[in-house]
């Protein structure tokens, strides 16, 4: 089985959207912010071997949330799960605008948002949200691609998981860790 971890809505209801879509594969979406819980709780459904896409943001990191996700991500490996990262350009905000060449007010515009909040509510009740972004000729291969990392998680992520992209969830049967 495949897991993707997101922190958000937003995540939530575009990779809803993207399997739906058969844009990618996975078997379950999880709404968790691993910099802020912990993970035990849901270990308990997550079986050995299970591929785990984390899909994360990079906007507030500080020393204490860094000891949270990355003893979470030990927790995972000790568990025998495979891991992706996928890291998004500060927040998923800034990941859009990053695949869709825009700027900040301009994607808000595309959405007939006023702000952040009004963005985050349409977007989630948007109901041909795939359609919508291909409109505005998003580069989904561009999508979580940076796989530049906080340094604080740098030596985790070289010993027990690989860093990810779109195009990972693409073809997430054929995982294989570096």
């Amino acid at each position: 089985m495949s897991y993707c971890f997101v922190e958000g809505e937003c995540e939530q209801k575009l990779v809803q959207e993207l399997i739906s879509s058969k844009k990618i594969k996975l078997s379950h979406i999880k709404k968790i912010n691993m910099w802020e819980s912990a993970i035990e709780r849901h270990l308990v459904q997550i079986k050995r071997n299970d591929k785990i896409f984390v899909i994360f943001d990079t906007d507030v990191i500080t020393p204490k949330r860094s000891d949270v996700f990355i003893n979470n991500l030990r927790k995972l490996i000790k568990n025998g799960n495979k891991i992706v990262l996928l890291e998004q350009n500060t927040n998923f905000e800034d990941e859009l605008c990053h695949c869709l060449a825009l700027k900040l007010p301009l994607l808000f515009a595309s959405f007939h948002a006023q702000g952040k909040n009004e963005f985050k509510k349409k977007f989630i009740n948007n109901s041909t949200l795939i359609k919508k972004l291909t409109d505005l000729n998003i580069k989904w291969v561009g999508l979580w691609d940076r796989g530049v990392f906080h340094p604080n998680l740098t030596n985790t992520i070289r010993k027990n998981i690989s860093v990810g992209n779109f195009l990972s969830l693409q073809n997430s049967k054929n995982l294989s860790l570096f």
